[in-house]
């Protein structure tokens, strides 16, 4: 559960392979809140992504049917993009959503280019079956996650209390703020601009302590917001 998520796919594909005697086998996994969907990319390197409702993963996420196909390109659903891998023209493909315990899709896999004849309904049962604990895998490494990712964040919030609270002057009190977000984020820097509703404004303050006050309106990106 503590694995790096291209490790957990390449891991789980790999076997996949051999088990379904293909060509490719890529796991598109649920990624957050943003309606995207990741996968290892060709050749096995780094991770992209993609749209969760396009081609055949997306129909497949959404549905929770399976898909086998020996004319893939046929397909209404097809997507070159997401759903050609390796750039191969794409022959046969079996593609089974991935459900958790709770019969939650978080991805599907994809299998494509049988090595000899076709794909069978053997092979749509055994992926079925498969996908059930690779779900589950993915799952608890999933929540596993979330939860370090939870301890981390009171963590920090725990230390920016302590580091603010002790600031007294309002310049001061920016300045550490602005530290603090540029360390949760991971970026050089961070400006925080604070409301002026009387003068509506808002205004900030240059590192030699000066004020540097900006109009709310469309012609910036903090008074956009």
């Amino acid at each position: 559960v503590d694995w790096p998520r291209e490790k957990v796919h390449l891991a789980l594909t790999s076997g996949l392979k051999k088990l379904l005697d293909c060509e490719s086998v890529v796991i598109h996994e649920r990624a957050g809140p943003w309606n995207k969907v990741v996968s290892l990319k060709p050749g096995e390197t780094g991770m992209r992504e993609f749209p969760q409702d396009v081609g055949v993963v997306g129909f497949v996420l959404k549905s929770g049917n399976a898909v086998m196909s020996e004319r893939a390109e046929m397909l209404p659903s097809f997507d070159r993009q997401i759903d050609q891998p390796s750039g191969k023209q794409v022959r046969s493909l079996l593609c089974c959503p991935l459900q958790d315990g709770y019969s939650h899709c978080n991805g599907v896999v994809m299998a494509t280019h049988k090595r000899v004849g076709s794909f069978s309904r053997s092979d749509e049962a055994l992926l079925k079956a498969l996908c059930v604990q690779y779900g589950e895998i993915l799952a608890s490494r999933e929540k596993f996650q979330e939860l370090q990712r939870n301890n981390e964040t009171l963590s920090f919030l725990l230390s920016a209390s302590r580091s603010l609270s002790s600031q007294t002057a309002l310049p001061d009190i920016v300045s550490a703020a602005q530290k603090l977000a540029a360390d949760l984020v991971k970026c050089e820097a961070s400006n925080i601009f604070v409301h002026d509703p009387e003068n509506r404004s808002l205004f900030t303050f240059h590192p030699s302590g000066r004020l540097i006050s900006v109009p709310i309106s469309d012609a910036s990106v903090v008074g956009v917001c």
